[in-house]
């Protein structure tokens, strides 16, 4: 507010107003000493700065006293009023009105104070009690004056008419700077900038706009699309109390969209953009699997991609595992992610001929496919080609029936005789079976046989190095339960002879005896031997209310123990004789406090126990679907050793049989290791 103020009033106490003409010259003389004095104390001009022009600035009076501004004249005064202003310096801004008022040193008669601006703007007030009030208000920043004058209503009469009253009229001046309005910055933000979709599916975009970080509402927000091929997209949205306009959109065809947002607010325009990427709806996934080639030589690199798409475009991050299987060799199996190109690859070699078995599985967005192919490896030119192939090829029996399987070795496409073969069975849950060291006959042949108290899928695996060339193959053989094996039958043929060296696991002491003897094959032609698979689902002629069959030579001997073996007390098998596919029930003390209890047969673990606090132990093993006869049952626990011998017939004779105390003792004897003695003890628990 610019107050007008009189700092130093200079009218006599007993002034006063003659409005009448003047007819004596006295009168002419007061009047020109009156006139003479202001000129040279009121009105000197005040040093100001003036801002730029203002033609669309407003000036107004105040409220209680708006009047217009006439020319300079006034009435007759016999004093000059005088105007002051203590507050320099003010400052308004744009748009903001600015109070004015001025308290001049006159009393009563028709005069006003006029506010004028020096960039134009011009207001008067009456005086009607002391104060003229008023106001202004500019639209445009800078430094200007604004001067406050006195000035009569009415012109002073002379001689000649009409006179001003004052050649330069009272008046006082105070800088004025206007300020800019200080806008508040407008920003806006799209979200989502960046994206993938499908066609056809709507998807929503959201523009936040915000006016010095603070939400922005009922402002106008456009929304533009544009794509390669596609017409263009505009869209409208308010913003709402959160300051956010929210649109859908989507495309027809594949393509990607250049995204654009925009509002006006406080005279400025803010933009943010993105961009989104349409493609065609996903179809089902699928991988393709290429080699660079189908055979190679060894110890040269094989590489192998997977290609993964959906609906005919690529996938790129999809998960492909690489499984490449030859025999006897490690397997391959590693997992890799495909590129932007959705292509993975995989190089790798091997050290031996064969064809491996290869595989890439792929997994992306909850699917997964699989393709598969084949790579044959060749040895190197100039070495010696030597091949081995294992028979049956995945063939199977019943449990309790012995299998024979054969291994034919060739050099250069000729039989190798005398060549070390290697056997393993391997079968869930059931240990191992190790034959090694078989030698080929003269038709480079190898034979191996075992049989299994278990169902399930056998993997045999038969292996041999000639010319310094490690040589592999396998087969599975497939065991299924069958009917207890009958009691009578008849055998045909010889029985198959082989000699090599057997142990149960690998690591654990092998016995090296007597050629053994498998049972006759019951589908063989009489006389038959050598044949790639026996099948024995028989046992001595009889019946199951005859006597008790005549004891069975021993096909498998007591081993002596190892040098410090400790000794296994008390060992109880629980009965004296069991038929293949029946329990033993076999307890005994002297092992380690809670070691573990193993119970074996015929080179087969047939039941696990741990030992108690006090070396004790007891466990029912079911017995295995071997051939008929007579085995030692063997326990081992840490370094404790045991040994039973059991006999295995086709029937279980009653105790009240005549012949059956007369054989018991021949029939089955325990013993107990005691230091390197072999000590007999034991009541069998009856049969």
């Amino acid at each position: 507010m610019i107050r007008v103020t009189d700092p130093a009033p200079h009218r006599p106490a007993d002034a006063r107003v003659r409005p009448a003409p003047l007819c004596r010259l006295a009168d002419w003389a007061v009047l020109l000493l009156v006139l003479l004095i202001p000129l040279a104390t009121v009105g000197s001009v005040i040093a100001v700065t003036t801002g730029g022009p203002a033609a669309a600035d407003t000036a107004t009076s105040g409220p209680d006293a708006t009047v217009s501004c006439p020319a300079v004249g006034g009435e007759s005064w016999f004093w000059a009023p005088s105007l002051g202003l203590p507050q320099p310096g003010t400052q308004v801004s744009v748009g903001e009105p600015m109070a004015l008022e001025a308290y001049p040193d006159l009393e009563g008669g028709d005069f006003l104070v006029r506010f004028r601006a020096s960039t134009g703007e011009t207001v008067c007030a009456d005086v009607p009690f002391g104060t003229a009030a008023a106001s202004m208000t500019f639209s445009t920043p800078g430094d200007r004056t604004v001067v406050a004058t006195t000035l009569s209503r009415f012109p002073t009469w002379g001689p000649d008419g009409p006179q001003p009253w004052y050649e330069s009229p009272p008046s006082a001046a105070v800088p004025v700077t206007v300020l800019p309005v200080v806008q508040p910055d407008v920003a806006i933000a799209l979200t989502p900038k960046s994206g993938t979709g499908e066609t056809g599916t709507s998807r929503q975009w959201v523009a936040t706009v915000t006016a010095d970080g603070k939400p922005l509402a009922e402002q106008q927000v456009s929304f533009h699309a544009t794509m390669s091929g596609a017409p263009d997209v505009s869209l409208q949205g308010q913003t709402d109390a959160s300051g956010q306009a929210s649109f859908q959109h989507t495309r027809a065809t594949a393509g990607q969209d250049a995204l654009t947002v925009s509002v006006t607010a406080y005279d400025q325009t803010a933009t943010d953009s993105g961009n989104f990427t349409w493609i065609a709806p996903a179809g089902p996934l699928s991988v393709q699997l290429t080699t660079s080639g189908t055979s190679g030589v060894v110890g040269s690199p094989l590489e192998w991609t997977a290609t993964v798409t959906t609906g005919g475009t690529p996938v790129p991050g999809a998960s492909v595992r690489f499984l490449g299987q030859l025999g006897g060799q490690p397997d391959q199996d590693v997992t890799r992610t495909t590129n932007a190109a959705g292509v993975a690859t995989h190089s790798h070699t091997r050290t031996a001929p064969g064809t491996e078995a290869l595989s890439v599985t792929a997994t992306a967005d909850g699917q997964t496919a699989t393709d598969s192919g084949s790579f044959t490896w060749l040895p190197p030119p100039g070495t010696p080609d030597v091949e081995l192939v294992l028979t049956p090829v995945a063939s199977g029996g019943t449990v309790g029936s012995t299998a024979v399987w054969t291994a034919t070795v060739t050099l250069d496409g000729e039989p190798a005789p005398g060549i070390p073969v290697d056997f393993r069975g391997t079968l869930a849950g059931a240990a191992d079976v190790v034959e090694s060291n078989v030698l080929t006959d003269e038709d480079g042949r190898a034979r191996h046989s075992h049989s299994r108290s278990v169902a399930g899928t056998e993997t045999l695996t038969a292996s041999a190095t000639l010319a310094s060339t490690d040589v592999t193959d396998e087969t599975t053989w497939t065991w299924t339960a069958g009917p207890t094996t009958s009691t009578t039958g008849t055998t045909t043929g010889p029985p198959d002879t082989s000699t090599g060296t057997t142990s149960t696991t690998p690591g654990s002491p092998t016995t090296t005896g007597p050629p053994t003897t498998n049972p006759p094959s019951t589908t063989g032609p009489p006389g038959e031997t050598g044949a790639d698979s026996a099948t024995d689902t028989g046992g001595p002629t009889g019946e199951d209310d005859g006597p008790p069959p005549t004891p069975i030579p021993p096909i498998d001997t007591p081993e002596p123990p190892p040098a410090d073996a400790q000794p296994i007390d008390a060992v109880d098998l629980g009965r004296r004789s069991v038929i293949p596919g029946g329990d033993l029930a076999v307890s005994g003390a002297g092992c380690a406090p809670r070691s573990t209890v193993e119970v074996l047969l015929a080179g087969e673990v047939l039941a696990t126990t741990t030992a108690d606090g006090t070396g004790s132990f007891t466990v029912r093993a079911p017995v295995a679907n071997v051939p008929l006869g007579q085995y030692v049952v063997r326990i081992r626990c840490g370094n404790g050793h045991g040994e039973a011998v059991v006999d295995l017939v086709s029937t279980v004779a009653s105790s009240t049989a005549p012949a059956s105390a007369a054989s018991a003792a021949t029939v089955l004897t325990f013993f107990v290791l005691l230091g390197s003695s072999i000590l007999k003890t034991g009541t069998p628990a009856g049969t």
